[in-house]
């Protein structure tokens, strides 16, 4: 059974409008995946959000839509946890020098420019856990629903 996404109201299959707020009711915009392929490969694809970790279900899952499906989220969400740490050290290596001569020549610390940085960079590492959490409740769960904010970008067809 269905639950209206406005309002939480039960909607019977094959409603287009929500009977209560009349909300209009969209087709599910996830994939459908064998039930026996779900059960199979729930184990493979909680690889795909543990970092590097995403290279088991894209080789030893090949055959699973589920594992694949998973493994490309887990794949986006890799790719951009590391091209958000290359950005970091780029330019925690590029601009400290620059930003440690003019606060020492203004009489100024430079600890708060790299406090600031790490605190970016530990605000980027909890969206990292988040993100990946999220992903390995959705597997447990037999779910294929994208990652919220980056699960579709489309830079992974």
């Amino acid at each position: 059974m269905a639950f209206c996404s406005s309002c939480g109201h039960e909607i019977g299959e094959g409603t287009a409008f929500c009977p209560a707020c009349g909300a209009k009711v969209s087709a599910p915009a996830t994939p459908v995946f064998d039930e026996e392929d779900i059960k199979e490969n729930k184990l493979i694809a909680v690889f795909a959000y543990l970092n590097v970790l995403v290279l088991v279900p894209i080789l030893a899952g090949r055959k699973s839509p589920f594992a694949r499906y998973h493994a490309k989220q887990g794949l986006v969400l890799f790719v951009i946890e590391a091209l958000l740490h290359f950005a970091y050290g780029t330019l925690k290596s590029v601009l400290s020098p620059f930003v440690a001569h003019i606060a020492a020549t203004n009489g100024y610390s430079s600890y708060n420019w790299l406090g600031l940085v790490l605190s970016l960079l530990g605000v980027v590492a909890f969206a990292y856990i988040a993100f990946a959490v999220i992903g390995i409740i959705r597997v447990l769960r037999g779910e294929a629903k994208p990652l919220p904010l980056i699960g579709t970008l489309p830079f992974l067809k």
